[in-house]
C-alpha cells in the first residue's frame, strides 16, 4: 500500500464537491477513490480534520442558510464518508510546534503540513505546489502529477484513474 501525506486541500476539494457540488479537480476525486479502495495509505496533520469541518459548518450555514447543528449533522456524515479506507493521523509535538513561529519562506498553515509530512517522511500531496517550493526536504507533488507517476509506473491501472 502506497503511504502518502494529504495537505488539507485535497480533504478540502472532496468536501466542496459533496456538500456544494463545485466543480474541483478529479485529480483529488482520484485520490479519495484510491484511499477507499485502500490503494493508498493517507496521512494527514491533526488539524486537518478539525479545520475542514469548522469550514464546511461555516459555509453551510452562509451559503445555505442552515442551522448550525444541522449543519454540523451534516459535515459530520459526509466526513465519516471521507475517512473510509487508510487513515492516519501525524500528529506534531509541542518542540515541533514551535517551529512554527520561527521565520518561514513557507506560508504558517503550509508550513505545518509540510513538517507533518517531512516527520513521516512522505511525499507532500497539493493542489498548491509552489507554496513548497523552498522546502526541498521531502518529494512535494500535486494529485496529478502523483497519479500520472504511479500510472507511468504501472502500479496504478487506468480503471483506478476513472
Amino acid at each position: 500500500m502506497i503511504r502518502l501525506f494529504l495537505d488539507k486541500n485535497i480533504l478540502f476539494h472532496y468536501m466542496r464537491k459533496l456538500l456544494f457540488e463545485e466543480q474541483v479537480p478529479l485529480s483529488s476525486l482520484l485520490i479519495i477513490k484510491n484511499i477507499h479502495a485502500r490503494k493508498f495509505h493517507a496521512c494527514i496533520s491533526e488539524n486537518a480534520v478539525f479545520g475542514l469541518m469548522n469550514y464546511c459548518i461555516y459555509k453551510l450555514q452562509r451559503d445555505k442558510n442552515m442551522e448550525e447543528h444541522d449543519a454540523e449533522t451534516l459535515v459530520k456524515e459526509k466526513m465519516k464518508w471521507l475517512l473510509q479506507g487508510k487513515w492516519e493521523i501525524i500528529p506534531l509535538e509541542f518542540e515541533e510546534l514551535k517551529q512554527l513561529l520561527e521565520k518561514s519562506k513557507i506560508p504558517f498553515e503550509d508550513f505545518y503540513q509540510y513538517l507533518c509530512a517531512k516527520k513521516a517522511k512522505l511525499r507532500l500531496v497539493t493542489h498548491n505546489k509552489k507554496d513548497f517550493e523552498e522546502a526541498a526536504e521531502i518529494p512535494v507533488s500535486t494529485p496529478k502529477e502523483f497519479l500520472e507517476k504511479l500510472r507511468n509506473e504501472k502500479i496504478l491501472s487506468e480503471k483506478d484513474l476513472v
